[in-house]
This record gives structure tokens, C-alpha cells and sequence, in this order.
């Protein structure tokens, strides 16, 4: 389970920094400062289906990824932690 926490960790750290990277340049103000474009490449590379999306959709469904990924990763590091204190009382 570690080590599935740990490719999730790496995962969402490396599409921040893919993040990061195409909007630098643009002041890092985030996604409004994306163009379409971009933003269907991000999604594209997240899985997430944008056919038909317009931007502030786009931006929505990236920020409903970001808050999934944050959950997940918050959620598998409270599991671990409980499984080592359970472990260690036994």
C-alpha cells in the first residue's frame, strides 16, 4: 500500500510541475491564464474527457481533479498511518 501511495504522490507531483511549467510564464496565476488549448492537454494527460468544454468548464474539471488527487492522497497517507499505529500496538 506504501508503495501505491507513493506512485500517487510521484504522479500528482509530476502534473504539478507540468502545471507549473506551461502557465510560469504566464505570471503562475493558474489555469485562467491558460488557453484552451492547454487546458485540453492538461486534461487529456489527466484523463479527463473535455470534448465540448468550454474554458471556465476546463478550468472547473482540473480543479475537481486537483481536489480528487488531494483527497486521495490525504485519504491513502491517514490509512498508512493508521495501519503503523495499529501495527505498532500489536
Amino acid at each position: 500500500m506504501k508503495l501505491l501511495t507513493c506512485y500517487i504522490v510521484a504522479v500528482y507531483l509530476f502534473v504539478l510541475i507540468f502545471e507549473c511549467r506551461v502557465c510560469l510564464y504566464r505570471n503562475m496565476s493558474g489555469y485562467t491564464t491558460c488557453t484552451v488549448a492547454e487546458l485540453r492537454q492538461l486534461c487529456n494527460d489527466r484523463g479527463i474527457a473535455c470534448g465540448g468544454l468550454r474554458k471556465h468548464e476546463l478550468i472547473e474539471a482540473l480543479r475537481k481533479n486537483d481536489d480528487e488527487v488531494k483527497f486521495r492522497v490525504l485519504h491513502d497517507n491517514n490509512e498508512n498511518n493508521d495501519d503503523d499505529v495499529a501495527s505498532a500496538i500489536e
